[in-house]
């Protein structure tokens, strides 16, 4: 009828019922040359625990007395309706793991979602739509020998908060007031705008936020607990209606405002080091560039064009300092042309504190990666090449990494790894520590804007003079 393999730590064969009336036996196998005892406990198990539930209503205990006996709370409900399960209490022992699986079955007898919970624990089932009207069942399972109770609330969950926000208008503040409910809001965007959603006042904890394109498609996320943090700057691909869900963890609920703003730049050239046979700059009056070590000026091919370059033994590298009336520590473009003879492993680009830590801007195996916290996907620098590397940081902290126009990363800056710390000083293509994480190479151009290009103005710019 059933079998079961156990070993000396002993084990659980779950309830059986019985098809005829009649006498059985309950077989034990000693496998190979093993001998010894087996001691065996037959349960009387009763039927399963049953209680209805309400959508909305009050909470319901389900409580087992026998191993093997499960527990179920029906409940009926309308095609389309929305109902999440907060798990408030768990309370199960003589179990080898006092475990219990809760699950929601549909009216078929399928399990629509299902959840494992530890006694003393609580938890959360999110929201789920249902989508056939019918009676529908919360069945708990407590693992093998495990007794005791389980008390839940069903929720029904109303509509997703919802409303209009208008970009560089007044700030939404929208309420969920049922666990499993989200928010909403949606927003009319334009190609190749970009744009900043902030997030305020917020009373729901740790909420992930997205921000989703007119297709449904995500453009960009991120979790936070903070009662005021903003999303990456973004470039809207397309013109249509974009959303943001906002979904507060667990079963939490409360209230977040929400703003879209318009990202224009007023970014202006500080400096161009064209490296013509100097290390000044050809606009304004920045300070020249200084060798950390021995570099030399030679002739290379560029784009096909034969210029001057600097060339840098590996770890020798530029410093510019200070950069105070050059560019804002913390908003900047930094436009970069250069050839890295090697490029496996790390292989430092920039580094915005001086020689003090590893963060900063390297090539890593071919990709553009600030570390830690932005990484590019493609393999977008090779040994030998001219690529143009511009990286910006913008007025709300949001850092862009691009290659030949193309963008690599975003990420937020919330510790400020690409501020220029208080020493005033960039230093380009020497590690803070580490001779291997440097290559020799050749810089032909690098340019500094006092604020963050756009996307568009980034993809526009030249390469050699």
């Amino acid at each position: 009828m059933s079998s079961s393999l156990f070993d000396n730590a002993g084990g659980f064969m779950d309830v059986q019922a019985l098809p005829v009336t009649g006498t059985y036996t309950v077989f034990a196998d000693l496998w190979d040359s093993a001998t010894g005892s087996v001691t065996l406990t037959l349960y009387d198990v009763p039927a399963d625990a049953s209680v209805s539930v309400t959508p909305g209503g009050s909470a319901v205990t389900v409580t087992n007395t026998i191993p093997g006996q499960n527990g179920r709370a029906t409940f009926t409900a309308s095609a389309n309706q929305r109902v999440s399960l907060s798990v408030t209490s768990v309370t199960l022992t003589g179990g080898y793991h006092n475990w219990v699986t809760v699950s929601i079955k549909n009216p078929d007898g399928s399990t629509l979602t299902s959840a494992l919970y530890d006694s003393g624990g609580s938890g959360f089932i999110d929201a789920q739509t249902l989508v056939s009207a019918g009676t529908y069942m919360i069945f708990v399972d407590p693992w093998d020998t495990a007794t005791g109770s389980v008390t839940f609330t069903l929720n029904d969950v109303p509509p997703d908060a919802t409303g209009s926000i208008t970009v560089g208008g007044t700030p939404l503040t929208l309420t969920t007031t049922v666990p499993g409910q989200n928010a909403k809001p949606t927003f009319n965007g334009t190609a190749d705008q970009q744009v900043s959603v902030a997030f305020t006042s917020n009373t729901m904890g740790t909420v992930a936020v997205t921000l989703l394109k007119p297709d449904g498609t995500s453009l960009t996320s991120s979790t936070s607990a903070a009662g005021s943090f903003s999303l990456a700057t973004q470039t809207l691909p397309v013109t249509g209606t974009y959303s943001v869900k906002i979904d507060p963890s667990g079963a939490s609920i409360g209230s977040i405002t929400v703003s879209v703003s318009n990202v224009t730049s007023s970014a202006t050239l500080q400096a161009d080091y064209q490296f013509q046979n100097t290390r000044n700059s050809s606009v304004g009056t920045p300070p020249a560039v200084a060798d950390l070590g021995t570099n030399s000026f030679a002739s290379a091919t560029v784009d096909g064009t034969s210029t001057t370059v600097l060339t840098f033994s590996q770890n020798n590298g530029l410093s510019l300092s200070p950069t105070t009336g050059v560019l804002p520590n913390d908003t900047y473009t930094i436009v970069m042309l250069f050839s890295l003879e090697q490029t496996s492993s790390y292989r430092r680009i920039a580094d915005f504190k001086n020689g003090t830590s590893d963060n900063g801007l390297y090539a890593q195996n071919g990709h553009l990666y600030f570390y830690p916290s932005g990484y590019g996907s493609s393999v977008s620098i090779s040994a030998n090449t001219y690529v143009q590397v511009v990286i910006t940081r913008d007025n709300s902290g949001t850092v862009t990494g691009y290659i030949d126009g193309v963008q690599q990363f975003q990420f937020s800056d919330n510790s400020g790894l690409a501020v220029i710390d208080s020493n005033n000083t960039l230093r380009f293509f020497r590690d803070d520590n580490n001779a291997n994480e440097a290559s020799a190479g050749a810089v032909a151009r690098i340019r500094l804007y006092n604020g963050a290009l756009t996307a568009s103005q980034v993809a526009a710019l030249s390469r050699l003079p």
